[in-house]
């Protein structure tokens, strides 16, 4: 994994150690960062792979959309392509513009749409906008207990 800040995901791995989830969530990032450079160096594009590479780092962790959401905040902090991911995230998830990172683990249901007939209804429902913005080499020990 090429990082853009050694030091911060250094800190990122102090603040988790001996906590199963965070280093989950560490563990699917590191995973899913070299996938998507592996396939990268072989001319897919980050957008082309990164939802089945995601797919693929999760094997055998089993992570939960927030776990996901964290991947992806902590990605865009401390790797090389971080902000390209944040950005490809953020819009799969309509809201290119803000400055966060979108929460896939909160969602709402509008009564008003025929699910059935949505053109979306094979991959996820219609997601609320929620951002993480936690300050810089967080435990996600931490996080999970503002989150509940």
């Amino acid at each position: 994994m090429e990082l853009k800040s050694a030091s911060e995901w250094k800190k990122y791995v102090d603040a988790n150690k001996g906590d199963e989830y965070g280093e989950a969530v560490l563990k699917f990032a590191e995973r899913w960062a070299n996938g998507i450079e592996k396939r990268m160096k072989g001319g897919e594009t980050l957008k082309a792979c990164a939802r089945s590479v995601s797919k693929e780092a999760n094997k055998g962790i089993g992570i939960t959309g927030f776990m996901y959401g964290l991947g992806v905040l902590i990605l865009s902090k401390v790797w090389k392509w971080g902000d390209e991911l944040k950005a490809w995230h953020n819009e799969r998830y309509g809201k290119p513009a803000k400055g966060g990172v979108a929460n896939p683990a909160v969602m709402t249901v509008d009564t008003n749409k025929d699910l059935a007939k949505s053109e979306r209804f094979d991959e996820e429902p219609d997601l609320m906008w929620s951002e993480f913005v936690p300050a810089a080499s967080f435990s996600i020990a931490e996080i999970r207990k503002a989150a509940v």
